[in-house]
């Protein structure tokens, strides 16, 4: 197992505003799996890199036509699973870091028809993703899918609000925070990335959050600093320190929002096909 220098926490907060996120991106993205996916196979095998607290598989089961669907939650950390006496038969979870050097297990090499990544925008290293394409390519049977669900920073807006002269401070001080714990230019290349990694692109989606989930965000962003805040201060290794003031910022967004100001989130859905 490699290094952890994931920027978040584990715990019952973090795992409480992992899922409200899935399904306000959910709410957002407007569909589980991409249109240009086939999804009427009897026996789908899917799996999910990064699953965290499994969410998106066990949201995923009830929107899919056929129950008969093999699904395996993959995480360099397995402290957010759910107990698997309480979760459908099909529904496996293991963990394995997808930087592994060595790729995938062997057992899983090949298995599976669509793999799923969401968010990974504070992990990937270096701006390079291609170590997490190649990992998932290896994933895949042959004709298999690949749908990268992934925040674009840089489209990123910060509004104001109704009111001009309002302070958006405490939001922008959020998002550089976020911006700058990892370079995240590589997201807006990632369709041509995905084609030197021996995917066809299939699509590429842009998806802008809805006018009534500005507020929902503004909460969720304000829990994303808590964490950073929280796990800057631990420290360890990959971990980069972050200024006193930053503690400030989630109670200073959080009254911004109350007087209209917002950010405007944008994702990028990507799906590439294995050649």
């Amino acid at each position: 197992m490699g290094v952890d220098d994931y920027t978040l926490e584990r715990g019952y907060r973090a795992s409480a505003r992992l899922n409200l996120q899935h399904h306000l991106c959910s709410e957002t993205i407007g569909y589980y799996l991409h249109p240009s996916i086939p999804s009427a196979k009897e026996q789908l095998a899917i799996a999910d890199v990064g699953t965290g607290t499994g969410i998106w598989l066990l949201g995923l089961q009830q929107h899919l036509p056929h129950p008969i669907v093999y699904m395996y939650g993959l995480d360099i950390s397995g402290d957010q699973f759910p107990r698997p006496e309480w979760i459908p038969s099909n529904i496996h979870f293991r963990e394995h870091d997808a930087f592994d050097p060595a790729g995938p297990p062997d057992d899983l090499l090949g298995a599976f028809d669509v793999v799923h990544i969401r968010l990974f925008v504070s992990v990937i290293k270096n701006n390079n993703p291609t170590k997490l394409l190649d990992y998932c390519h290896k994933l895949l049977k042959p004709d298999g899918y690949l749908q990268w669900d992934e925040l674009d920073p840089p489209r990123n807006q910060i509004a104001s609000g109704v009111d001009p002269s309002a302070s958006a401070e405490g939001m922008d001080m959020i998002s550089r925070m976020i911006r700058t714990q990892k370079p995240t230019d590589w997201v807006a290349h990632l369709p041509d990335t995905f084609a030197q990694c021996g995917f066809e692109v299939a699509d590429v989606d842009l998806k802008t959050i809805l006018p009534w989930q500005r507020g929902m965000y503004i909460d969720i962003y304000c829990m994303l600093a808590d964490e950073f805040v929280e796990r800057a201060n631990r420290g360890g290794e990959g971990i980069k320190p972050v200024e006193d003031y930053y503690a400030e910022m989630p109670a200073k967004a959080s009254a911004e929002g109350k007087h209209g100001a917002y950010i405007e989130l944008t994702f990028q859905i990507v799906v590439g096909k294995k050649i």
